[in-house]
């Protein structure tokens, strides 16, 4: 018989990140005397002590890593609009899909919108 997943409270995750992460005892130690396995154990104290880095930033690293995300999925729509859905840089037209010759700029909106869901998707 399968045993159930458990899901762990925030606050008991962060109980043991934190005992772990003060090395109060082993892992081994630690995961027995809260009845989690060794690997979680480990886990939760990576992401604790991950996630203390982004506690202390400035508002502008945070701002910066965000535009940097932005610009790289900017960079991922256009690469995908490039490859299925030539675009006619001068007139902002794009070569229709049917072969029926250039559509507007409507088209290509919607061209684009279709790109930025494929790679959120990714």
């Amino acid at each position: 018989m399968k045993k159930s997943r458990r899901n762990h409270a925030p606050s008991f995750k962060a109980k043991v990140a934190l005992e772990a992460a003060r090395e109060e005892g082993t892992i081994t130690e630690i995961s027995r005397k809260y009845g989690v396995h060794a690997n979680q154990v480990r886990s939760w104290k990576e992401q604790l002590l991950d996630g203390a880095v982004e506690l202390f930033a400035s508002g502008n690293e945070r701002q910066r890593d965000q535009e940097d995300v932005v610009k790289d999925l900017h960079a991922k729509i256009g690469l995908c609009a490039e490859r299925h859905y030539p675009i006619n840089v001068e007139s902002g037209l794009m070569l229709s899909a049917t072969g029926g010759g250039w559509a507007g700029r409507d088209r290509v909106a919607a061209a684009l919108n279709i790109c930025a869901i494929a790679v959120r998707a990714r």
